[in-house]
């Protein structure tokens, strides 16, 4: 029974369900298809409606998402993936000027509460493909692909805002026309009605590594704030930017901003760059040790910058 066309129907009315009360969205998925022999599931055309317009791009879509399960996610709670694939998904947030989004709210009955853990899921190998993102007018593309992936999403209603740890310990991450970074990523997340605040976010790409934490409140009239700490090595960041000039060296920093939605922002923290080196057809600098205390805010008459460079031979 379970490889009938029956049963299939059956768990794609189940799947929709399962999306629409988890997400709040009108959810579509055009075909679906499983081997119950290999674990496999196929599905091509899952779109999930927002509060956007019926003629504009959709809150989620994806052409095609291929689903490979382990027998573990038969024997425990997680959900165990072999792998995951997505051709062509699109995340598309609109922010409008009186701060609302498009992004759905979960349907919470009072008969039925929603479980509180929305996914916990665990991934051995994810690829996506000719991926998109969408705020407002501006488009991100992008590919990634990623070894061991953790996923937590919880639901926590008393806020009506989302919590989600995610934790890949080998990620190939690429912006378009930009060099491939392998890179360990661990984020903590919530995300609200109107505010995203990121409890903590560790990356580390080579020798590099980078700590963060930041919020931004009230979508109307934003105010942010982030700190970032850690240290950084010149060659990795000069083939992500394409900045073949910096050839060499290693920069720990502490930088703190906050800002608000009339323009008002103050930025400071310092720089420690050791052993630089920058070559260009119209100057090279090796050995460089550069020490800097910034601090610079919307009034450039509160700007202070002090710095001390040092270039050995």
């Amino acid at each position: 029974y379970a490889s009938t066309p029956a049963f299939t129907a059956h768990v794609h009315r189940a799947v929709v369900d399962v999306l629409e009360r988890a997400t709040g969205g009108r959810v579509e998925m055009g075909s679906f298809r499983w081997s119950v022999r290999h674990f496999t599931i196929d599905v091509e055309d899952l779109t999930i409606h927002g509060k956007e317009g019926p003629d504009e791009v959709p809150y989620f879509h994806v052409r095609h998402l291929t689903l490979d399960a382990s027998l573990l996610t038969f024997l425990s709670p997680r959900i165990h993936l072999t792998s995951l694939t997505a051709v062509s998904p699109t995340f598309h947030l609109i922010v409008s000027p009186d701060g609302t989004t498009n992004q759905p709210q979960p349907r919470v009955a009072s008969s039925e509460p929603l479980p509180q853990t929305l996914l916990n899921m665990a991934i051995e190998q994810t690829r996506i493909e000719d991926g998109m993102v969408l705020v407002n007018d501006r488009k991100i593309p992008f590919e990634l692909a990623a070894g061991p992936m953790y996923l937590m999403m919880r639901y926590m209603s008393e806020h009506s805002a989302y919590r989600a740890t995610l934790d890949t310990q080998n990620i190939t991450f690429r912006l378009k026309n930009s060099t491939e970074t392998h890179s360990r990523l661990q984020v903590r997340l919530q995300l609200a009605r109107d505010s995203i605040k990121i409890d903590s976010l560790n990356l580390q790409t080579g020798e590099s590594r980078l700590m963060a934490t930041g919020e931004v409140r009230d979508y109307s009239a934003p105010s942010w704030k982030t700190n970032v700490w850690g240290s950084v090595d010149a060659r990795e960041i000069g083939a992500m930017t394409g900045e073949d000039e910096l050839r060499n060296g290693k920069a720990q920093l502490s930088m703190e901003a906050q800002g608000t939605a009339d323009g008002k922002f103050r930025v400071s923290g310092h720089v420690d760059l050791h052993s630089g080196e920058w070559e260009a057809p119209w100057l090279r600098l090796r050995n460089v040790d550069l020490h800097t205390n910034v601090t610079v805010d919307d009034d450039q008459r509160s700007e202070e910058h002090t710095s001390e460079l040092q270039s050995r031979q």
